[in-house]
């Protein structure tokens, strides 16, 4: 049977996107900024028509560079956060995967052993105890696991809930 290895997920890479795509929005947000300040005048003098018109203009397109960044922090931090999950649940899997697989080799060792017709009949209990002991642990792990399911599965509901 082929062992099935667990990728590593990376978050370097999407905290760096999220630094770099903040770092282009702040600076595209002063620039924004320090372009109308400088043509301030040229402004005025196109909406000259309209006096209330440019402090409008400025304060909406400010506006719209705060949210694109509060949005872009909210979404890298989600982000983030989803690829930490990620990697909480890989090495979870990980960790049980070896856990359970522990006594199943050693059953099938102490099963192997048992075929063997030079045992006495001490030894074949012994082995039977063996064999005994860690399907009770194994049944001990699997109970858990599905407790820990069970605790998760009633906290999601509780989280949906206003």
């Amino acid at each position: 049977m082929r062992e099935r290895r667990f990728r590593s997920i990376s978050i370097r890479g999407p905290a760096t996107l999220l630094t770099v795509v903040l770092v282009l929005i702040v600076t595209l947000t002063v620039l924004w900024n320090v372009v109308l300040a400088r043509d301030y005048r040229v402004l005025r003098e196109l909406t000259a028509e309209s006096d209330d018109f440019h402090l409008p203009f400025i304060l909406l397109g400010s506006a719209l560079f705060i949210a694109i960044i509060v949005l872009s922090v909210i979404l890298g931090t989600q982000l983030i956060a989803s690829i930490r999950w990620r990697q909480r649940q890989s090495r979870f899997l990980a960790s049980v995967s070896h856990e359970l697989n522990s006594p199943l080799s050693a059953i099938k060792l102490f099963a192997q052993t048992l075929r063997k017709e030079s045992l006495t009949p001490k030894e074949r209990a012994g082995f039977v105890g063996k064999i005994v002991f860690d399907v009770d642990r194994l049944a001990h792990m699997i109970a858990n696991i599905l407790r820990a399911a069970e605790f998760s599965h009633r906290g999601e509901e509780l989280s949906i809930l206003p």
